[in-house]
């Protein structure tokens, strides 16, 4: 089974950019990129729902299949990781207590990113209902193993927060293998 890592959190924090980071790391070699999203994004274009990335619409479309069935995109991911079996997952778009639950069932750490204007303030995507369960389902921040906070920007100190984030994650994955 792959080492999962989670990152979550609101919209546009930099959860890819510390995804693309990990994914790119020395100490993680092997490390692949994925999102909850990602079917639920195909699956938008191929029916003709949007032809570029749309919020409010993928809102709406993962809402749905959320009421039907919350486990529906994990299903998929899972899927996924089966076909693929990469020694580190990591999973950009973390945004319910579900996906979390999943994770951490699976043994595996959860990050939290949250960008900072430069008051200090929270930044919030313009783009999307800020209300929406994709956006709040996630905002007690005590569920995350790890929290990262950074102010628009400042992308050196994500790096470093990749860094340092890195090391860990190889830290647990060598305590697993000595299990």
């Amino acid at each position: 089974m792959s080492f999962i890592v989670g990152i979550g959190s609101k919209a546009q924090q930099g959860k890819s950019t510390l995804a693309r980071a990990l994914c790119s790391h020395p100490l993680l070699l092997g490390a692949q990129h994925y999102s909850f999203a990602g079917a639920l994004k195909a699956y938008a274009r191929v029916t003709g729902l949007m032809r570029e990335k749309n919020p409010t619409v993928l809102q709406a479309l993962g809402g749905i299949y959320l009421n039907h069935d919350p486990n529906f995109w994990i299903r998929i991911l899972e899927l996924q990781l089966a076909d693929d079996q990469p020694p580190v997952a990591i999973i950009s778009d973390l945004c319910y207590r579900n996906e979390h639950a999943w994770i951490k069932a699976h043994a595996g750490l959860t990050v939290s990113v949250v960008r900072l204007n430069v008051d200090g303030s929270r930044y919030l995507s313009p783009d999307r209902d800020a209300r929406h369960p994709s956006e709040t389902d996630l905002d007690d921040l005590s569920l995350f193993d790890y929290r990262i906070q950074a102010r628009s920007g400042e992308l050196a100190h994500l790096a470093s927060c990749a860094d340092a984030l890195a090391a860990r994650i190889a830290s647990r994955i060598a305590l697993r293998k000595e299990e």
